[in-house]
């Protein structure tokens, strides 16, 4: 298996982001768009195997199985392309 979905959270504007615990990555999916890969870490260093998702504004936080911390995620500092 390549992929190893674990949490997802539906954004305000009703998309649905998933992360998978491995690879360490974050697809986003838009009913106009499909699915696409919203930010992933092949190192897993700073996105390290995301388990548990949520939301706070423009702020993603991810629970990381493989450290000991939560990652913010700033959606507004993301590239507007595909937004």
């Amino acid at each position: 298996m390549h992929n190893v979905p674990d949490g997802v959270a539906f954004a305000p504007d009703g998309s649905l982001f998933i992360s998978c615990y491995e690879p360490s990555r974050i697809y986003r999916w838009r009913q106009d768009r499909g699915l696409e890969v919203l930010i992933e870490d092949p190192a897993a260093t700073t996105l390290a195997h995301p388990t548990n998702i949520a939301f706070k504004g423009d702020k993603l936080y991810t629970a990381n199985l493989g450290r000991w911390h939560i990652t913010e995620i700033d959606l507004a500092a993301l590239p507007k392309a595909g937004r």
